[in-house]
């Protein structure tokens, strides 16, 4: 009977907050993997399509399970709604870093990466604040940029006291973008598949036509005895053409 009572418990909690966290909407070209360690990620994410651009939010909250993500609920909502609005990127991280500083949560935070893929402009924006760079790879499997985090996780510090960086980039051939927490590296590095961040890094490279499913089979082998932590990747295709520029916001 408890265990029964657990399990229906587990179930109900999943629900609920997947009724607040999934709001991705499901667009050509766009591939994400999602592997909760236990009932409920720390990890979440959201991808939709708005006019002539693509926005990405993944986020990794500080703990583990349901604790980790609750003060986080309501972000997806209003990153949908800021995104749906035309707001940039920086103006939705403004906003959802106020949210999470209001309740006080004290030694809490949310590593966060916001992107934007505008189809018509021809640019991708990236703001990255905590998780790991995001890696833009051409056709030939060249990492033509990383995304690195230039800016402190959400729910530190008030947006008086901080700055965030944004970064823009034109280009002028295919590629691949990829996102992911920390859970992934931690994952692959200490099951053996690679030895640091710079041999993850390079599982990337490979053949765009195979390199999603492979990293999928990487992560599925390395969990096959122990879920070390929360798994997030998600891969997108940009097909624009691009110069740098660098955004700032005390």
């Amino acid at each position: 009977m408890t265990e029964l009572h657990n399990d229906f418990e587990r179930t109900r909690i999943k629900q609920f907050t997947s009724n607040y966290l999934d709001k991705s909407m499901s667009i050509k070209g766009v591939r994400m993997l999602a592997v909760p360690q236990e009932t409920v990620s720390e990890d979440f994410h959201v991808v939709i399509q708005s006019e002539h651009s693509i926005y990405v939010l993944i986020a990794d909250g500080a703990g583990h399970g349901l604790s980790a993500v609750m003060p986080g609920l309501h972000l997806p909502t209003m990153f949908v709604e800021m995104a749906q609005k035309g707001h940039s990127i920086l103006t939705i991280a403004t906003k959802l870093n106020d949210e999470l500083c209001k309740d006080e949560h004290k030694g809490y935070f949310i590593a966060l990466t916001l992107v934007q893929i505008n189809e018509q402009s021809d640019f991708i924006e990236v703001l990255n604040c905590g998780n790991p760079a995001a890696l833009l790879i051409n056709e030939n499997s060249h990492i033509l940029h990383r995304f690195e985090s230039s800016s402190l996780a959400c729910g530190i510090i008030h947006n008086d006291d901080c700055q965030r960086l944004t970064e823009r980039i034109k280009y002028n051939e295919d590629a691949r973008l990829y996102l992911f927490t920390d859970g992934i590296q931690d994952t692959l590095i200490q099951s053996g598949r690679c030895k640091n961040s710079i041999e993850h890094e390079s599982l990337y490279k490979r053949p765009p036509s195979t390199c999603f499913d492979t990293i999928v089979a990487d992560v599925t082998k390395a969990q096959c005895n122990e879920k070390i932590d929360d798994v997030t990747l998600i891969e997108t295709f940009a097909r624009t053409t691009f110069i740098s520029a660098r955004l700032a916001e005390s």
